[in-house]
């Protein structure tokens, strides 16, 4: 951090030592370092500052330090050697000097100058000539086929593109005037009419699509390479992708690729390691898997669903009889809110009581003279309790003594609790087993009145 500059080394220039420094001065800090004392800490390197003491070898500098969300006023002391003038305010002197000396000459002739800044302006009108500097037109070419299905479209037909193709060329010479590139040399030769035509269906790709043709390019190192992506390090990954990527825009690829590739496929080819789950799934399993996969990239990247996936998925459009599955989630949702509102309506109940009993006797105390006239309530009824003496603890003989109810009264009392427990459990169980009848009653009710309707609407 601190490393002098080339061919800066040696021993300190003497006029390091011969400048003058003055309370004000606004310096830079730069660590010089060939002296090691008076050096500042390393973040206040390259920062900017204000003198507001000299010493004969050092000054004190004041630096605003950015902590949090303020600035705290930083007065630290270093040696001049690791110190100079700042040049931050030099362009600011140098134009108050010129518009000091156009305000002075333009007063001499008694003329107005202005003195502001102004922004740079555009450039101003002009004529462009054409002599040896013949115009030229640019023609772009469409090289892409539109069709409304790519699945359906045949690659057949590159024997009737390839003309097209030989006429373009021509066409892009002549009007270029220019030697054929080989590229364009390799685009057009008869043996590659199937690749032209493929060609046509995708733009050509470069390294910065690395990650958005991540699926074909696993599909491709899985068909034809032999390998895994994840088993690849990151610089043999980027490799492989560059053949890719040739022959991708050379359309030496299968056609299955330029179409795109299944979400399961490129998935089944990031690695060989075979999951435990996997063989166990079943028919059904695979199929809600990939109609999950469908959905996803029809809503993620746009792309039409298959025209079989409506009804193999199971899922029928339009409105439908409500599930056993809605019905249980439409009643727990009623009592989940004939539970908050009974416990809305206590509170509101309390609050309510609570206000009329302070209409009655007025606001309880609170705070100091709550806690003040609580203490003067119990001093009462400790004077009280003190004056009465011993006639103020008044209890049986029996209390006293050790006396009481006897053995068979205890047993006596227990089996009245215990039958007292049962009857209300059993008319708990009662009430609960015909709220649960009338809820059935209920739903076959229900269920009885839609098959009708459906009996009636779809015979």
């Amino acid at each position: 951090m601190f490393k002098r500059g080339f061919k800066d080394h040696g021993p300190i220039k003497l006029s390091t030592y011969l400048t003058t420094y003055r309370i004000g001065d606004i310096v830079d800090i730069k660590a010089n370092a060939a002296q090691q004392k008076g050096m500042p800490h390393k973040y206040y390197h390259g920062r900017t500052g204000i003198i507001y003491n000299v010493t004969p070898n050092a000054v004190g500098i004041i630096i605003n330090k950015v902590v949090g969300n303020r600035y705290i006023e930083k007065r630290v002391n270093i040696r001049v050697e690791h110190i100079r003038h700042s040049k931050c305010r030099q362009e600011f002197l140098d134009r108050v000097k010129r518009n000091h000396e156009a305000h002075a000459a333009a007063k001499a002739k008694g003329e107005r100058v202005n003195l502001k800044r102004q922004p740079v302006l555009p450039r101003t009108a002009r004529t462009i000539s054409t002599k040896d500097n013949a115009p030229q037109t640019m023609t772009p070419y469409e090289l892409r086929a539109v069709s409304d299905n790519l699945q359906g479209l045949k690659l057949s037909a590159a024997t009737k593109v390839l003309p097209f193709l030989e006429g373009l060329r021509a066409a892009t010479i002549a009007s270029d005037d220019e030697e054929e590139t080989p590229a364009l040399r390799t685009w057009f030769q008869p043996q590659h009419a199937i690749s032209s035509s493929t060609f046509l269906l995708s733009r050509p790709i470069s390294e910065s699509d690395y990650f958005l043709k991540s699926d074909e390019f696993r599909v491709w190192l899985k068909e034809e390479k032999g390998k895994y992506f994840d088993e690849l390090s990151s610089d043999r990954a980027r490799k492989y992708f560059r053949k890719f990527m040739k022959a991708w825009n050379r359309g030496m690829l299968s056609k299955s690729l330029y179409f795109g590739v299944d979400k399961a496929q490129a998935a089944s080819s990031q690695t060989a390691y075979k999951w435990s789950f996997a063989s166990k799934t079943s028919r059904a399993d695979n199929e809600a898997l990939r109609t999950a996969r469908e959905e996803i990239d029809s809503a993620t990247y746009g792309r039409a669903q298959p025209s079989g996936s409506a009804s193999s998925s199971g899922r029928v459009l339009g409105p439908t009889m409500p599930s056993a599955s809605d019905r249980t989630l439409a009643r727990e949702a009623k009592a989940e809110n004939r539970v908050a509102e009974r416990d809305y309506q206590r509170k509101r109940d309390r609050k309510e009581a609570k206000e009329r009993i302070e209409d009655m006797v007025g606001p309880k105390e609170m705070g100091r003279a709550g806690q003040l006239e609580k203490k003067k309530v119990q001093r009462e009824a400790d004077r009280s309790f003190r004056e009465k003496g011993d006639d103020g603890f008044d209890v049986d003989d029996s209390t006293l003594m050790g006396g009481g109810d006897s053995f068979q009264a205890q047993l006596a009392r227990r089996d009245a609790a215990r039958k007292r427990f049962e009857d209300k459990r059993g008319e708990k169980m009662y009430a609960s087993r015909e709220r649960a009848d009338a809820l059935r009653a209920k739903d076959k009710a229900t269920m009885d009145m839609f098959m009708q309707m459906a009996k009636a609407k779809y015979g």
